[in-house]
């Protein structure tokens, strides 16, 4: 099937919300061959970058070496390397385990409770993991291009489902106008929807948070390709903001860091958000 020219509309409420009757409902239009085209344009304008895993790892290694002394930095290096790639391959194989889920429990009988594969595990020792986490989270601590990067990968992860929300709303019953700019409904009207679509949903006994995820990622859905209109895309070019180098140059072992776990400046994703972000550090997203 080819991409549409032009765009079709489709009615949406969240599925959270379907029991009201009073439930708000949204309407979408799918996206267009032209929506395709310009979508990073629109992207790049709006301020959006996003650091993939390559990017942000080549960093995280220079600025190792760069902020910190010790005989043992390579030896760090290489076992980075190591859990960096241990990290990969649990990416992997969960996604692996969800489909094969996915399939059992599709081919299951109604009323039946099929038996489901183990869950996958870290093949990489916890200890030197959390050791390793450790140590990155100092060098972010000391590095600004690590924190321009990772606060840009947030950012993305935030924006890019209610940049596409904007694009792609056409209307809503909530009382609330959804003013446009060039095309675009205007950042604060999508914040207002969002408001009173939250709003609504907590008068009404329901989860504020659930509504308004299932409504962002029914914008994402919208500008979705289905498998056979799938087409290769380039993504919006990244830039990484000079560093601010330390003066000082704190010695670094293979086990002294900070007792925090860096866990805490997830991405993306999904992007991403979403994204399908597991929960390990953020430099291996």
């Amino acid at each position: 099937m080819s991409i549409p020219v032009t765009a079709s509309t489709e009615a949406f409420t969240p599925a959270c919300l379907k029991h009201l009757e009073d439930a708000p409902t949204f309407t979408f239009r799918h996206a267009t061959v032209l929506d395709k085209q310009q979508f990073h344009r629109v992207a790049i304008a709006e301020g959006l970058m996003r650091h993939d895993d390559a990017a942000v790892r080549e960093v995280t290694i220079a600025e190792l070496r760069d902020l910190f002394e010790g005989e043992g930095i390579e030896e760090n290096v290489t076992q980075l390397q190591a859990y960096w790639q241990a990290l990969d391959e649990l990416a992997q194989a969960r996604a692996i385990h969800r489909q094969q889920c996915i399939d059992i429990l599709r081919a299951a009988d109604e009323g039946e409770a099929p038996e489901l594969p183990p869950e996958p595990e870290l093949e990489f020792p916890k200890d030197r993991a959390k050791a390793l986490d450790e140590m990155m989270q100092e060098v972010r601590r000391h590095s600004r291009r690590l924190t321009v990067m990772l606060a840009d990968n947030v950012d993305y992860s935030t924006r890019f489902p209610r940049i596409l929300l904007r694009m792609f709303l056409t209307g809503t019953s909530l009382p609330v106008e959804a003013k446009r700019r060039d095309k675009m409904i205007t950042e604060i009207s999508c914040e207002e929807i969002i408001e009173a679509l939250a709003e609504f949903a907590g008068s009404h006994g329901a989860d504020d948070e659930e509504a308004v995820s299932e409504l962002l990622t029914k914008a994402m859905l919208s500008f979705a390709l289905r498998k056979d209109e799938e087409k290769n895309s380039s993504s919006p070019p990244s830039a990484i903001t000079s560093p601010e180098r330390s003066a000082k140059k704190p010695s670094a072992s293979t086990s002294t860091a900070t007792s925090t776990k860096s866990n805490d400046l997830a991405t993306g994703d999904e992007a991403n958000g979403s994204n399908s972000s597991e929960s390990e550090c953020p430099v291996s997203q």
